[in-house]
Formats: structure tokens, C-alpha cells, sequence
């Protein structure tokens, strides 16, 4: 229903074979389409070039600081598991 139409709800055809008495401007209802108000959505807060939000190398390299400490973490991690399985 496009805005602002009006919905007959009682009709004429309905009214005719009942019992009810002829049908006057009471007993005709109609139902107006109210529109809602669209909430504003929350303003999301602009990344500046000077602050990336996400780091400027590629997601599939790693710098050379971090593939240093993976592999410290997997030599400690396997000189674990020597201990234990010993």
C-alpha cells in the first residue's frame, strides 16, 4: 500500500446478507498508513591516511621481527616436548 492510501475495512458487499442495519459514516472504519520515523544510523569515524587501520604490508608476509620470534617460540615449544618425552 503506498503511503497516505487509506484500507477500507468494512465494506458495503460484507454488509449486505448480515443482519446489520444499513451501513452509515460510523460504521465505515478506515485505516490510515502511518509512516515511521528511520532512525539515523551512527556515524562511523573516518580512517586517516596518516592512521592506517590495518598494517601496509601485505597480510601474507610477515616482517622479519615476527618470523624471528615464531621460530624462538617453536624452539622453546620442541625442547618441551623433548623434556617430556624423555
Amino acid at each position: 500500500m503506498v503511503s497516505g492510501e487509506a484500507e477500507t475495512v468494512i465494506t458495503t458487499e460484507e454488509l449486505e446478507g448480515t443482519d446489520a442495519p444499513e451501513e452509515t459514516e460510523e460504521m465505515v472504519e478506515t485505516v490510515e498508513t502511518v509512516e515511521t520515523e528511520e532512525t539515523e544510523e551512527p556515524e562511523e569515524p573516518e580512517v586517516t591516511e596518516t592512521e592506517p587501520a590495518m598494517p601496509t604490508w601485505p597480510v601474507t608476509e610477515h616482517r622479519p621481527e615476527d618470523l624471528r620470534e615464531i621460530l624462538l617460540r617453536m624452539e622453546v615449544t620442541m625442547a618441551q616436548l623433548a623434556n617430556v618425552v624423555q
